[in-house]
């Protein structure tokens, strides 16, 4: 990981999408497209210069160089400096940096520089060059620079939201991070699933970027499998305890519902109750244990069939806790089937329950 010390030193790498097509300030999501996902990203390997991605503001021409490994940047240096307090304090140095080009063509240039703990970060040394890339580095790099000129990043899976958000955090412009993601997460299958797989990791970036959507999906995830709940890896004490205290509602409700199919079994005749506890015993998740959602959602396809003492259908009692409230990538997997077997997908906090304040512009 790069080292937050003098503004010298640039960030880490972290991720996986492929990008190698010039980016403008008029450029839309779309118009960046995976063209290499077939090229093996674990290896270290020597790549052919690809085309610069250039990012300047109308009127006003690129006066910065930055080498990222394989990737070329031209930037306009006054552009990345309105959102980033970074990059304010970067360019702000006198004899930071000027470039050292024959051609003079750069007021600045920086070359990547591989650290011994295996981070990177930009001097102006050119003999720091350091070419050999997984593409990870180019492409979150390639973000922070969209979300400095009030782009829509490009994010292909949660490594790459991992990596965003880090260079986010040490360039000092998570609110315009922020505000660069709302495309990116809308329609975004991979990383629904990646957030499931990760949400301990990404709670923590939906965290620092401050960003609702994301955060209450990923605290959604943090409650499941519900046999064994991610949330208990929480490390940061204010997410765990919300995670905690999330968890701890959850489980009231589902003891509300069993205590209504208890109920309805003893009142039920012999083969209405057979039938409701048979479905318990084909509902066993992974472990070998029951898995509470997959058995409420087959009690639910049951439809009006199965009513408690007062004539009200069971479905009235399970749809509150079967409903799915995740808006990344509009999952539309429910809660009890697939990969959500074992997982209620029904927590939702409030804007008065988010951990942060809300009416801090910076951070």
């Amino acid at each position: 990981m790069a080292k937050r010390s003098a503004p010298s030193d640039l960030g880490p790498p972290s991720s996986a999408y492929k990008s190698s097509q010039v980016a403008t300030p008029n450029s839309s999501v779309s118009d960046l497209k995976d063209e290499s996902t077939d090229c093996p990203t674990s290896k270290k390997r020597k790549m052919t210069p690809l085309m610069p991605i250039v990012f300047t503001s109308p009127g006003k021409k690129a006066d910065t160089r930055m080498m990222v490994f394989n990737q070329e940047f031209q930037v306009y240096s006054e552009g990345i400096k309105m959102n980033s307090m970074f990059f304010q304090k970067f360019f702000g140095h006198q004899n930071q940096a000027t470039s050292t080009s024959v051609f003079k063509d750069w007021k600045y240039e920086w070359f990547t520089m591989i650290e011994e703990d295996g981070g990177w970060c930009l001097t102006s040394d050119p003999k720091g060059h350091e070419e050999n890339s997984t593409k990870v580095e180019e492409t979150a790099f390639n973000n922070i620079l969209r979300a400095l000129f009030l782009q829509q990043s490009v994010i292909g899976d949660g490594l790459d939201l991992m990596a965003f958000t880090e260079l986010a955090d040490y360039y000092l412009c998570l609110p315009a991070a922020q505000n660069s993601l709302h495309a990116s997460l809308l329609h975004n299958h991979i990383l629904n699933a990646d957030i499931q797989k990760d949400c301990v990791m990404l709670l923590e970036c939906a965290y620092k970027l401050r960003h609702e959507v994301l955060f209450r999906d990923c605290l959604i995830h943090t409650l499941g499998p519900f046999s064994k709940p991610k949330c208990l890896e929480l490390v940061n004490p204010t997410l765990r305890n919300l995670a905690n205290s999330e968890l701890t509602k959850l489980k009231v409700k589902l003891c509300g519902v069993q205590t209504i199919i208890t109920e309805i079994i003893n009142d039920s005749k012999a083969a209405d109750a057979q039938k409701i506890i048979g479905l318990a015993a084909d509902s066993k998740g992974s472990n070998g244990r029951l898995a509470l959602a997959c058995w409420f959602r087959k009690l639910y396809q049951l439809e009006g069939t199965v009513k408690d003492c007062t004539g009200a259908s069971l479905v009235r009692y399970l749809d509150p806790v079967l409903k799915n409230n995740l808006r990344v990538g509009n999952s539309n997997i429910p809660a009890g089937e697939g990969r959500f077997k074992d997982s209620f997908l029904c927590t939702m906090i409030t804007k008065s329950q988010l951990p942060w304040d809300l009416e801090q512009k910076d951070w």
